[in-house]
């Protein structure tokens, strides 16, 4: 059930962000919209606690994939 959700996400999104952006964004943003839905489906639905050091992986992981999708594309252009 989750991964057809996540699926109906990820493509629409995807295909947004290739048709805005161009590839060199849309690879990070798709590779890190699975992982940031399944860590907002844990939070909401399974009531999970993250530790401090897990949310600060979360937000590292999270500026890290911007900072490839947006800082990236200015320099190769």
């Amino acid at each position: 059930m989750w991964r057809s959700a996540c699926n109906g996400v990820t493509l629409p999104l995807t295909l947004m962000t290739i048709r805005q952006s161009g590839a060199e964004v849309a690879l990070p943003v798709t590779v890190a919209t699975p992982i940031l839905l399944v860590l907002v489906i844990g939070l909401v639905f399974y009531r999970e606690r993250l530790s401090a050091a897990a949310w600060i992986g979360c937000v590292l992981g999270a500026l890290a994939v911007a900072a490839l999708a947006y800082g990236g594309s200015q320099v190769l252009h």
